[in-house]
């Protein structure tokens, strides 16, 4: 969840015309949440999402893009200086690597993809079980049973359903796009692409893509788009002469 609000906050803060400094602060409140989660993929998340911004931004706002970056770096600091022993117990090599060893051994049940054997054996030398204590990635499987664990283990196993639904919005979501190609506001389509992306980024940590809240945040891809298409219409309409509207009383 946080990383979709984030994508959000750096889509507006990207286009915006008019920076202020409150817009940077908001980020950092933010990016203390994210901070505060100790999710290792929402850090991923913020490096795409400014990856994103960077490359769709005009050159003249790449600056402030990359000036936005000092926010989650400054949270993060933040974290570290305020709560050492909190940050190095949710950010370790050794928790990272039981992640990553229980995700892959997850997709592994369900696809048989090459290196995987050689990439969790390799993982396994970092998971010293410092910080994870007695627990082990076969025993958490054994709890789970055929219940998945990862974002893309359920993709693989709803494979069926996802595709055409997905198929269907990326079709919309074109289409609302091309329309908003013109007017001063046309720029923000680069909002929708960054949701987007940090949409598909939280999807795959866990199966969020299967509860109604994934499909609700599905719709902050779609509404930069739909407010400008709004706005433009309701200007249209507000410079009509009044002669010509249908409840008007010259009309009556």
């Amino acid at each position: 969840y946080m990383i979709i609000f984030y994508a959000f906050a750096i889509g507006w803060v990207a286009w915006e015309r008019h920076p202020r400094r409150l817009r940077w602060i908001s980020v950092f409140i933010i990016s203390c949440a994210c901070a505060v989660t100790g999710a290792k993929l929402v850090i991923g998340g913020i490096l795409v999402t400014h990856l994103i911004a960077s490359i769709l931004s005009k050159p003249e706002n790449r600056l402030r893009v990359m000036r936005l970056f000092t926010a989650p770096l400054g949270a993060y600091g933040l974290y570290w200086t305020l709560f050492p022993g909190l940050f190095i117990h949710n950010y370790n090599l050794d928790r990272f690597a039981f992640n990553l060893i229980l995700r892959l051994t997850d997709l592994q049940t369900r696809v048989a993809f090459p290196g995987a054997e050689s990439l969790i054996a390799s993982l396994r030398q970092f998971n010293t079980g410092t910080f994870m204590g007695e627990r082990q990635v076969e025993d958490v499987l054994e709890e789970l049973g055929e219940g998945t664990l990862s974002g893309i283990g359920s993709v693989i196993t709803q494979w069926q359903l996802l595709v055409p639904v997905l198929a269907l919005l990326a079709v919309l979501w074109v289409m609302r796009m091309r329309q908003a190609r013109s007017g001063p506001d046309a720029d923000r389509r680069g909002v929708a692409v960054i949701v987007v992306a940090a949409l598909f980024i939280g999807s795959i940590g866990g199966p969020f893509l299967f509860s109604s809240y994934f499909w609700f945040f599905m719709g902050f891809g779609l509404y930069p788009v739909a407010v400008i298409l709004l706005k433009h219409r309701i200007l249209e309409f507000a410079r009509e002469p009044r002669s010509r509207m249908p409840y008007s009383r010259s009309g009556l």
